[in-house]
Parts: structure tokens; C-alpha cells; sequence
């Protein structure tokens, strides 16, 4: 099924990676006014204005919400919002794990989501929208050697479910997709004995992410959706 976005503001949060890249392909194959904000910059963004770069420290409250007013300002309110970014640290058990890397997680993953969340919907209060975090299969495991991870990626679930719930007579939705171990250069490398062939893929996430953000999506909102794999 393909999905036509013309016409539409589409941010791509952490959007130069590369299950960011997949999902800026996506939107930009519908047709879609795309937005990415990262860290750092691609090295040329050549003289194309779609997608449009922002840098933006999404750990730091007024940089999220000076990229919210400058997207307003030159773009129009965002009608859909993706948010891939977050990271992966664990192996230690909890008796092992230090309080750097316990806080490092949580900033990471949940601090981010909570501001992009915050000013996201201040953004898309007026006419509705629809925003789409990525968290992870980890956050409904038990969490065995990855706690700090884990619960980072459960509380976007919370955040989501919340958020859901005060902004349900808005015209917003907000859900969560869950991958398991997603199918990335980074990750083949680092488990080079793993059968890959049932990770999800970045651009069947992506997929997954435009219907989210599509008006046949309408009638979801505060979800976590599996998205495993047939592993």
C-alpha cells in the first residue's frame, strides 16, 4: 500500500542515520515536505530544500524548541513526526552498572522523547498531527543485562500512553513501534554469528511508520506496536 503525503510537513527526528535515512526515503517517495534534525550534519546537503537539515541538541530544552519555532516559521505546522533517535548500552548486570551510564541511557532515550514529545504536540495543537517514536522489543523483555536500557525504552511507552491520553480530543495521535535487533550495518557487525535474515528491515520499518502517520491510522493512538521480525 503506498500512502500520498504532498502537500505535508513530515520531521524526521535523528533522520541521518540509517534507519533515519530509510524513513526520510519514505516520506519523500509520498510526496512529503521532510524535515530532519540531527546532532551532527551530513557532509553536503546540496542546494535541495527536501529535505531540509536542522542541528539540533535534542538533550538540550531550548535547542528543541527553537528547531519547533523554525520549523512553524519556514514550513507551516508539522503534520506527522518521527523520532528515531536513541542508543544502546548494556551488557552489565544491575549489581555492575554504574549511575553514568544508568542517567546516559535515560537522557539518550527518554529525556529526548519527552521534549520532541512536549513541543511536538505544542506544535500540532492547533490543527492535529500524528508523532511516531521508535522504542524497542527490550522494553517489554525482562531486561536481563540491559536495565538501564530497558527501562529507558519502557518509560517512552509510558510517555506515550499519557501523552495519548491528554492530547485525545486534539486531533493528535502518538504510538510507539517496538523492533527487535533492527537490521543495520552497525548491528550485523556486532553479532557477525547471528541469522539476520529475520531482523527487521529500515525500510519495513519505515512502512510501518507512514501508515502510523496516516489518516488510516486515525483510530490509534497510546499504542506499542510489535514490529519483531519472524524471529
Amino acid at each position: 500500500m503506498s500512502y500520498d503525503y504532498t502537500n505535508k510537513v513530515v520531521v524526521v527526528m535523528g533522520g541521518t542515520g540509517v534507519l533515519g535515512g530509510a524513513v526520510v526515503k519514505a516520506y519523500l517517495e509520498s510526496g512529503a515536505q521532510v524535515i530532519v534534525s540531527d546532532r551532527l550534519m551530513p557532509e553536503s546537503t546540496g542546494t535541495n530544500q527536501n529535505p531540509h537539515y536542522f542541528q539540533v541538541n535534542v538533550l538540550d530544552e531550548t535547542s528543541v524548541k527553537t528547531f519547533f519555532e523554525a520549523v512553524g516559521k519556514s514550513f507551516g505546522t508539522p503534520n506527522a513526526l518521527v523520532n528515531v533517535i536513541g542508543g544502546y548500552k548494556a551488557g552489565d548486570p544491575v549489581t555492575s552498572l554504574t549511575l553514568d551510564d544508568l542517567q546516559g541511557q535515560f537522557d539518550l532515550n527518554l529525556k529526548s522523547a519527552f521534549l520532541i514529545t512536549k513541543y511536538a504536540v505544542q506544535a500540532m495543537t492547533a490543527v492535529g498531527g500524528s508523532i511516531a517514536h521508535i522504542s524497542s522489543r527490550a522494553a517489554v523483555d525482562s531486561g536481563k543485562n540491559s536495565f538501564a536500557y530497558s527501562m529507558s525504552k519502557q518509560g517512552m511507552l509510558k510517555l506515550v500512553e499519557a501523552t495519548a491520553a491528554e492530547v485525545k480530543k486534539q486531533n493528535i495521535t502518538i504510538n510507539a513501534i517496538l523492533p527487535s535487533i533492527i537490521d543495520t550495518p552497525a548491528n550485523r557487525k556486532a553479532m557477525p554469528d547471528a541469522d539476520t535474515s529475520h531482523w527487521p528491515k529500515p525500510e519495513q520499518l519505515a512502512k510501518v511508520l507512514l501508515f502510523l502517520t496516516s489518516p488510516d491510522a486515525e483510530l490509534i493512538s497510546g499504542a506499542a506496536i510489535p514490529v519483531y521480525g519472524k524471529a
